[in-house]
């Protein structure tokens, strides 16, 4: 499996960031698979509370 691009990196940052209120230190100490893992969530917890799906969640592929 690949890392993320700088450009994905900064998204799914910024997307754990909003949904969790996590430091940024803490989210980049997260493996790629551990933040998609919590990005899935993230987006299963919107869609629970009515809230529009994160966009780009429909990027979150088990390739990541």
């Amino acid at each position: 499996m690949r890392g993320p691009s700088p450009e994905e990196l900064l998204l799914e940052t910024a997307r754990l960031a909003y949904h969790f209120h996590w430091p940024l230190d803490t989210i980049l100490d997260l493996e790629h698979p551990d933040r998609r893992l919590f990005l899935a969530e993230a987006s299963a917890l919107a869609v629970q509370e009515g809230i529009h799906a994160i966009p780009g969640s429909h990027e979150l592929g088990p390739e990541g």
